[in-house]
């Protein structure tokens, strides 16, 4: 039972000195039966978002069994949406999530479409991810609100901040997870942080005045591809700790971080799901049984792949988007 990834996030909340709330983005493509997208744009509304009056079906019958969204609305990409559900705690967050993913792609399975929640499924377009939102309560107060943001959430940024590349094998847990990390598509690659700025990796809403009820972060780094409950855990475990060790974040950047110009004097994520094995490796983030389990099973995957990019005259940094990677990620 230790080394159920649910039980440790269980268990992480029980010891937890606060109450933690977290609200994912999670993105997803819906392709007709013809494998094609709609020719959708951010926030468009029928009839470009071909789909909307059937994502409206969808959140009826969810509501049927007790399941309410917050917001679900057409994503950046031709065929990309996103859905948001109200703030819960850590196990029953990744809970409703794993039940949404595999609802929805029955539901719209049996309507003759195809879903997929892989992190880059098309070169060219934008990536699914799925951003965490978390706020700490203490005491039915929001830690993270000081008539501004607090000296705890700094904190908590600069824990993020600092195990980023160490808990990206969980956040970002696949070999193409890496091909959505890259400059551009509002996907995140440098180890800083802003206000309502999309380019960072820790962004601070920006959308109204911070308040004790809005104050949160935004951790932009994961996708959905993998176990979200040591997704969960792990960012939690970071920003914790950055609390508990009160680490720094260093100031905000307000500044587009995709600018050639910060590519030399940025610290970036890992660039690959090798790379980000060996970050984990000397950090005791995720109970150790686990860590060592779930590492083998990761350099695994990535010597699958290593051995395809050979046989097949790849290189193995290569952004193309491989049939061995569609074959293994496109229905996760």
């Amino acid at each position: 039972l230790e080394i159920y990834p649910r039980y440790i996030l269980k268990k992480m909340e029980e010891k937890n000195p606060y109450r933690a709330l977290m609200g994912p983005e999670v993105e997803f493509y819906v392709l007709g039966e013809d494998g094609k997208e709609d020719n959708g744009f951010y926030m468009a509304s029928h009839p470009e978002d071909a789909l909307e009056l059937l994502k409206r079906e969808l959140l009826i019958e969810m509501a049927k069994i007790g399941i309410e969204a917050e917001v679900m609305h057409h994503e950046v990409g031709p065929g990309q949406h996103e859905i948001t559900f109200p703030a819960r705690s850590p196990v029953e967050m990744a809970d409703l999530v794993v039940f949404y993913k595999k609802f929805s792609k029955t539901f719209f399975n049996l309507r003759g479409y195809k879903v997929t929640f892989m992190p880059k499924p098309f070169e060219g377009l934008a990536g699914n991810g799925m951003h965490v939102h978390i706020s700490l309560w203490k005491n039915g107060k929001n830690i993270f609100y000081d008539d501004g943001l607090s000296e705890e959430a700094l904190y908590f940024i600069g824990g993020l901040l600092k195990y980023a590349p160490s808990i990206s094998v969980y956040t970002n847990p696949t070999v193409n997870s890496y091909k959505r990390l890259v400059p551009g598509f509002e996907a995140p690659v440098y180890l800083v942080w802003d206000w309502g700025n999309r380019s960072v990796l820790i962004r601070i809403p920006a959308y109204r005045k911070l308040n004790s009820r809005n104050a949160r972060i935004e951790y932009r780094a994961p996708d959905s591809s993998g176990n979200i409950y040591l997704t969960f855990a792990a960012i939690l475990k970071a920003g914790i700790k950055g609390i508990k060790n009160k680490i720094d974040p260093g100031e905000n950047f307000n500044d587009n971080a995709y600018k050639p110009e910060h590519a030399q004097r940025l610290s970036t994520l890992p660039k690959s799901l090798y790379e980000a094995i060996e970050k984990a490796k000397n950090t005791n983030l995720i109970e150790s049984r686990v860590k060592e389990r779930y590492l083998k099973l990761k350099l695994k995957e990535w010597k699958e792949y290593e051995k395809y990019i050979s046989s097949n005259g790849f290189d193995v940094n290569t952004l193309k988007i491989t049939k061995w990677e569609l074959a293994k990620y496109f229905y996760r």
